[in-house]
């Protein structure tokens, strides 16, 4: 009996998971989630309170209401709850300072395998090295005796 023909369904998945923490990223570092802590605006407005050009920022936009950080109705976006607690700055619980970190953290990650063969010392660490971490990050290890 022949075996079927293995789909790239978890490759596929992690090409694509990136995307919208990079949107996040994006977003924390132009401060988007700030000037909509009031309210809903258009990309047009929101561009103009950031100073970036609108056609670029709506691509942005679009990406961070995918990932879940901004709603859309018509052509105004809002933050979610989520964003407005946590990524408007000046508020008790924010985290968007947090970007530079991100960004050298994953910049690191990025650099893994050249540092790999090139025999150098990564900042980045592959900390998942336990099932007991596997498990609480939502994966399975499946260990053959």
């Amino acid at each position: 009996m022949a075996h079927p023909v293995p789909r790239p369904e978890t490759i596929e998945k992690l090409v694509h998971a990136v995307y919208p923490s990079f949107a996040m990223l994006a977003g924390m570092q132009l401060e988007v989630f700030t000037p909509l802590k009031d309210g809903p605006l258009s990309a047009e407005h929101l561009a103009q309170a950031l100073g970036v050009h609108p056609a670029k920022l709506m691509r942005l936009l679009y990406a961070l209401v995918v990932a879940g950080l901004l709603t859309v109705d018509g052509d105004r976006f809002a933050n979610t709850p989520e964003a407005n607690e946590f990524l408007v700055r000046g508020r008790p619980a924010y985290r968007g300072g947090t970007h530079e970190g991100l960004g050298l953290r994953w910049h690191a990650a990025l650099q893994t395998a050249a540092t790999m063969r090139a025999g150098a010392r990564s900042i980045f660490v592959f900390v998942v090295t336990r099932p007991l971490l596997l498990r609480s990050a939502g994966m399975s290890l499946s260990v053959t005796p």
